[in-house]
């Protein structure tokens, strides 16, 4: 009888949402997806296509615009809690603020850089409204490590210090304009210099790197979408 008491306990524990369980509020309502198939499959790169893409192609000259959407981003999971656990002093550790602050400002740089570099190495013309030749492409930086932060509360006698300012995924949902539909997804992982002496870390930077990144991913931008709509080899 004791047993079945503690079995039904547990159950309870499970259904209201354990610890062990627990997480941190990234999960999302989940959408449903169209049939994809992974034409692209690398280390650092994943390319899949919508199946109803590749029953009616659209050839990537078809399209002339692209209007992009403003980016969300996540930290790897646990990101602040391995962070902190890492730091001995207290005044190193970082807060729930300062993690939503870190994400509104990575948000803010992607958001900025990234448009202003498609301008400078996409043949498609940025454009506020969508019509039949425009991708709407909706980004997301997920998984992102900063290694070392800037944070105003830092212990200022304790200057970290660093071979890589850190990583991120971007994932691109790749929209037609004309009817909404999903033509598919480009997952792309890229990490920060690695240099073979510590640099200190600093605001200064943690963006230099970050711009280093957003450029790779906008300069290999137009290959990727023309991989995705014609089915070509990267």
């Amino acid at each position: 009888m004791k047993s079945i008491q503690s079995l039904c306990i547990g159950l309870c524990l499970f259904a209201l949402g354990s610890p062990g369980f627990a997480n941190d509020g990234d999960t999302e309502k989940a959408e449903p997806k169209p049939e994809m198939s992974l034409i692209v499959d690398q280390s650092r790169l994943q390319i899949h296509r919508s199946k109803a893409l590749e029953a009616a192609p659209r050839a990537s000259s078809a399209f002339e615009q692209i209007q992009l959407h403003p980016v969300s981003v996540k930290f790897r999971r646990n990101w602040r809690r391995d962070y902190n656990l890492d730091r001995n002093s207290l005044a190193n550790h970082i807060s729930k603020q300062e993690e939503d602050e870190l994400r509104q400002k990575a948000s803010k740089l992607f958001d900025e850089e990234f448009s202003k570099l498609v301008s400078e190495h996409s043949r498609l013309a940025l454009s506020k409204d969508a019509n039949s030749k425009t991708l709407i492409i909706k980004p997301r930086i997920v998984d992102l490590v900063i290694n070392a932060p800037d944070l105003k509360n830092a212990d200022a006698s304790r200057h970290l210090r660093v071979y890589s300012a850190g990583k991120a995924t971007l994932l691109l949902d790749v929209i037609d304009g004309s009817n909404g539909e999903l033509l598919g997804t480009i997952r792309s992982k890229r990490e920060a210099t690695e240099y073979h002496q510590l640099r200190r870390a600093s605001s200064v930077f943690n963006r230099s790197e970050a711009k280093r990144i957003i450029r790779r991913w906008a300069k290999n931008l137009d290959r990727n979408l023309t991989t995705l709509l014609d089915g070509t080899a990267v």
